[in-house]
């Protein structure tokens, strides 16, 4: 039986970005919108690392993307559904530099490692994690000192630090992964600590009730202030019977896919005058 994993990642509101991205690009929304005849595909791998360490080949992650909260409580927060993905393999970051049927993923910037000196040196292209090295490790299999060092250093050797393979591979576009052409703003959350309201539409409505009707709580975000965007895990159905459901539901909707090579849609954009005032309670 396979598992549906509800995520939701940051995106940042005002940039100028032609898509509503994680400013690591993790999920790789952004690389993989191209050209890719080199069969590179959606990947993930820096962020969640519970959820990356835990899901399997064959399910299926449902994303949604949270502006980041830069103005509360005078500008909500929206929540953006962007699509989903099956997952196809996981791999190590180091089988990234040293196999090359995956050296198309050295030039995606979802990355926390590359080749150096004989071993691995801490590499980040877009964002700065100080935990870097806890995101990828095998936890498992390694002495917690062995860590520290090589976080220290900013470097490890072969065989110091083994990697677990969580550098997740989704299926190619249009083989279980979809993602928007033109993603949907469907809620917004108007103060920490409490739930998303869902917007007063039939998309929104026939989007939460597809996605979230079987899940284990009905929102997106949850009452911790901490950590407000915790993943949901759905255990009901296979995948086939979700792409199923969630194809259908895109066709009800209007949602189209995007096409793989043309320059990705820009997310709405507002400004502050705009949503005055409209900051309330829960």
């Amino acid at each position: 039986m396979s598992r549906v994993y509800v995520c939701v990642y940051h995106c940042t509101p005002g940039r100028d970005l032609p898509f509503d991205y994680d400013r690591g690009d993790d999920p790789s929304f952004l690389s993989s919108a191209g050209l890719r005849d080199d069969g590179g595909v959606l990947t993930w791998g820096v962020c969640r690392p519970d959820v990356r360490n835990a899901i399997q080949p064959n399910d299926l992650v449902g994303f949604f993307a949270a502006e980041r909260q830069l103005h509360f409580p005078q500008v909500p927060v929206r929540y953006y559904f962007t699509g989903f993905a099956t997952v196809d393999r996981k791999i190590r970051q180091s089988d990234i530099w040293q196999q090359e049927e995956f050296a198309v993923y050295r030039q995606y910037p979802n990355l926390l490692i590359r080749k150096a000196r004989g071993g691995f040196e801490h590499f980040e292209p877009k964002a700065e994690h100080p935990d870097w090295l806890w995101r990828i490790v095998d936890r498992r299999r390694n002495w917690r000192e062995n860590i520290q060092q090589a976080q220290r250093d900013g470097y490890f050797r072969r065989g110091s630090v083994v990697l677990g393979e969580n550098y997740v591979l989704f299926k190619p576009e249009g083989d279980g992964t979809l993602v928007l052409a033109h993603p949907r703003v469907v809620a917004e959350a108007f103060k920490a600590g409490c739930p998303e309201r869902w917007r007063d539409d039939p998309v929104a409505a026939d989007i939460r009730n597809v996605i979230l009707s079987r899940a284990p709580r009905p929102n997106l975000r949850t009452r911790n202030k901490q950590r407000p965007h915790r993943h949901i895990v759905i255990e009901d159905g296979t995948t086939a019977e979700w792409l199923v459901e969630l194809k259908a539901l895109c066709r009800r909707c209007g949602l189209k896919a995007r096409r793989i090579g043309a320059a990705p849609a820009p997310m709405e954009t507002r400004g502050l005058a705009e949503v005055k005032g409209s900051a309330r309670g829960c």
